[in-house]
């Protein structure tokens, strides 16, 4: 059990209102699930590095140029992600402070 869902159990004990703090943090997982995903596929296409050296270099622009490309959607994808995150998380704290003048 993660340390929010600790929180959310307490604030369920004390007879308070977290239904908007257990949706942000069901949100939350379900966006980091998301960029794994994206991550996973960034990474296997850098491991496979087309067009750079094993130092990271480029030994190919043609190969390199293609490799970038191939893995700019899945960055792109996980900026988002991330940032929707923290974003849904903020609003729900935002809302419980303000609920209970915290």
């Amino acid at each position: 059990m993660s340390q929010t869902e600790a929180r959310i159990d307490e604030g369920v004990e004390k007879e308070k209102d977290v239904i908007e703090l257990g949706e942000a943090n069901a949100a939350l997982k379900e966006l980091v699930q998301e960029k794994e995903i994206a991550y996973c596929s960034v990474r296997t296409l850098v491991d496979l590095h087309s067009g750079f050296d094993d130092k990271g270099r480029v030994a190919d622009l043609a190969e390199a140029r293609e490799t970038i490309n191939a893995i700019k959607p899945n960055l792109i994808m996980a900026r988002k992600n991330i940032i929707e995150a923290v974003r849904v998380v903020y609003e729900a704290i935002k809302i419980y402070q303000i609920t209970y003048e915290i």
